[in-house]
């Protein structure tokens, strides 16, 4: 591309293949960026390590090593030491990482939905090492609604479980005083002609029809 320019031409090679990348990449890159891009240093720096706890059962895949996924926070605490007696959620914050759960929202709601249980009692269960010994027979709501009571669940948990029952009955309150109040407007008896399909009362017996006949008594109206 470069050899195809001639020497005639205002264009020359290099500013024809910088166009080039300008129009490919979409966006301008600084000089800075690209020496940190060529040397391979990190273009952002933060002062703390973050960890992505997954609650779905997702995996990476490993691209060296002898397994196919990467180890997750939760085979690492399932094979923690005996002697190491917590929950999972004090388990990783130990580690010295800011986690960040992913998977299923931990916002407490009310009344307890199935994934919200399981979610808050698979991080803050006590030592547990398979479902069976959290959920048992029971659902995760009916669990949750005796962990909350208990001493093992967590003070900043039952917090927001009350914050969202306190939400959850303004919202009810909110609502009951929103709904409209019933107006009843009294119609005047001409509407009634003008309903669709309106049947009329018969008056046959209050009415006698009459020709014009001879017979016809017509001082009886006056």
């Amino acid at each position: 591309m470069v050899n195809a320019t001639d020497e005639t031409s205002s264009t020359d090679g290099k500013s024809l293949c910088t166009k080039l990348l300008m129009n490919t990449i979409k966006r301008d890159i600084s000089s800075m960026e690209a020496a940190y891009e060529l040397t391979g240093l990190p273009l952002f720096h933060s002062s703390h390590q973050f960890q992505s706890v997954s609650m779905s059962g997702s995996r990476v895949l490993e691209k060296t090593g002898n397994t196919c996924t990467k180890v997750t926070p939760l085979d690492k605490y399932l094979s923690r030491p005996e002697k190491e007696k917590c929950s999972w959620y004090k388990f990783i914050c130990n580690k010295g990482k800011v986690h960040v759960i992913a998977g299923n929202s931990t916002k407490a709601v009310w009344p307890f939905s199935e994934e919200y249980s399981r979610t808050i009692l698979l991080l803050h269960w006590p030592e547990w090492g398979k479902l069976d010994s959290i959920r048992g027979t029971n659902t995760w709501t009916e669990v949750m609604n005796t962990f909350v009571e208990s001493e093992a669940c967590p003070n900043f948990i039952k917090a927001a479980i009350e914050r969202a029952k306190r939400n959850q009955s303004d919202d009810f309150v909110h609502e009951q005083q929103c709904e409209p109040e019933e107006i009843i407007v009294e119609q005047p008896e001409w509407v009634e002609t003008f309903r669709p399909n309106n049947e009329f009362m018969s008056n046959d017996d209050e009415y006698t029809f009459d020709d014009d006949s001879p017979n016809h008594d017509w001082g009886q109206f006056s």
